[in-house]
């Protein structure tokens, strides 16, 4: 079940204020979202909302909005 938004899943995996992260974050816009901190959100992703992603996934995932089509698509609202 989850209790966080996607974006305050995103700011506590990057140590960030939940100001500083929107639907357009991501490695480009967010100089602390590296290969490492990648993994840690999406692994903290699957452990708030339920749900496993496949490594094909987790390389296409690379922004706040990837991660909620991706959600939406495995039938979670977000």
């Amino acid at each position: 079940m989850n209790t966080q938004s996607v974006e305050a899943v995103v700011a506590q995996a990057l140590g960030l204020p939940l100001a500083q992260v929107n639907d357009d974050s991501g490695p480009q816009s967010l100089p602390t979202w590296d290969s490492v901190t990648h993994l840690d959100i999406l692994l903290s992703v699957e452990v708030e909302f339920g749900i496993k992603f496949t490594a094909d996934e987790m390389i296409t995932l690379l922004s706040v909005s990837a991660i909620k089509a991706a959600l939406r698509d495995k039938g979670v609202t977000v």
